[in-house]
């Protein structure tokens, strides 16, 4: 195994919660790693020296995910919203993509650098850049609790209550794409 080598602390003192989800993210924008503590978002170098940190506005979020450009998206209700490492606040990206419904949902980069979102109504986002769809498929015809996900090359890992689910995204597209020529006939 790896061993570690740089730690440090954050600068805080209350605890989060630690249900699914929970209050503490972490990700990397750019050459920054962001950690979230509740509704403080604190921001370093790679090797640990604090950048600075703010308050998030819109409270504490659901996810994170860092984009390569040093940006943030904050999952926040029914919308993911854009902040600069600084604390700016550049609003909502997804421009109500995301079909109505959810309770909760996932977004995170897949290996190129695509964004995705997954609902816990079994529906996957792949979007050209955000706010943009490039496809969006329902996989699943059941609930998701809490769902997490990955991609790689357009197959999606998500997980369901003990399990996790893989799911080829393009051939769940495909289906769908043929099943709703069928319907046009």
């Amino acid at each position: 195994g790896g061993a570690v080598t740089k730690s440090w602390s954050l600068g805080v003192t209350e605890p989060v919660s630690a249900g699914v989800g929970g209050e503490a993210h972490i990700a990397l924008a750019g050459k920054k790693v962001v950690a979230v503590w509740g509704n403080e978002a604190y921001v370093y170098d790679l090797e640990g020296t604090e950048l600075g940190k703010f308050e998030i506005e819109d409270g504490v979020p659901g996810g994170i995910v860092g984009f390569k450009n040093g940006k943030i998206g904050f999952v926040t209700g029914e919308g993911l919203v854009l902040y600069s490492a600084d604390g700016f606040r550049h609003g909502e990206i997804l421009k109500k993509t995301v079909p109505e419904g959810f309770e909760n949902w996932d977004v995170f980069l897949d290996e190129k650098g695509k964004l995705w979102v997954v609902t816990d109504h079994g529906y996957a986002i792949k979007y050209k850049k955000p706010g943009s769809v490039d496809f969006m498929v329902e996989f699943t015809d059941h609930s998701l609790a809490f769902p997490r996900a990955d991609a790689y090359q357009d197959v999606l890992f998500v997980t369901d209550r003990d399990s996790i689910l893989k799911v080829d995204a393009l051939e769940a597209k495909a289906k769908a794409d043929v099943g709703a020529a069928g319907n046009d006939l």
